[in-house]
């Protein structure tokens, strides 16, 4: 018997885009097409913040979780266009 994945696909353009636990994800997968880009946790550990992380034009950023745990709070910004695949 064959295990069913959802995938989900979308292109951000020029915005922000804040993927919470209620999207379900265990997977993202982030590439940056044009402009500039940047991905931000939000989870505080061990005291330290969350600092936005540039993304680079090609450069594929994959997060996973653990086993079933689906992800937490992670915000997309971009001024040109960012695919987002993801799976839950």
């Amino acid at each position: 018997m064959a295990i069913s994945q959802n995938i989900w696909t979308y292109k951000l353009t020029a915005g922000n885009l804040n993927i919470d636990a209620n999207y379900g994800l265990l997977v993202v997968s982030i590439l940056l097409e044009s402009g500039t880009g940047t991905v931000t946790g939000t989870a505080l550990v061990n005291g330290v913040s969350s600092v936005p992380i540039d993304l680079a034009v090609g450069v594929p950023l994959n997060i996973s979780t653990d086993g079933n745990t689906i992800l937490g709070n992670l915000n997309i910004s971009t001024t040109g266009v960012v695919s987002i695949v993801g799976r839950s």
